[in-house]
């Protein structure tokens, strides 16, 4: 396969999405196997911190007094769940994102894309993201 040749002239809006969607349907099997891996793992670690951070139920039947003391425990419980899931959602997300960009580079500049170096290349750029 050829690498892309450099395009001489401003593409129109539909020139340059169907440019988009050859660049993507040619290696489809890379980009879907990418997404669907990082969408398993973060359902992955988002069920298993469901199970770690319980969320207390209210007692049956509270005075004042219980609910204020259970309220804390639900937001502390809350807030945990809540900053671990975003967490592991914005890195797996951004090692998705770049690896793709990167595929479809090497696509396009290359003719030939390599989904490990991509992931590697995302991945090694993470702290500087």
């Amino acid at each position: 396969m050829q690498p892309e040749q450099g395009i001489g002239r401003e593409l129109g809006l539909g020139e340059a999405i169907s440019k988009t969607f050859e660049v993507y349907r040619r290696d489809f099997s890379k980009y879907f196997v990418l997404f669907a891996v990082v969408g398993v793992i973060v359902q992955v670690v988002t069920t298993l911190a469901q199970q770690a951070f319980v969320l207390p139920t209210p007692p049956v039947n509270p005075t004042p007094q219980q609910y204020s003391s259970w309220f804390p425990a639900l937001f502390a419980a809350l807030f945990l769940l809540i900053a671990v899931i975003f967490i592991v959602n914005i890195v797996f997300s951004t090692i998705a994102e770049g690896s793709a960009i990167k595929l479809a580079s090497e696509q396009i500049t290359k003719g030939q894309a390599n989904l490990g170096a991509s992931i590697r290349f995302a991945v090694s750029r993470l702290l500087s993201i």
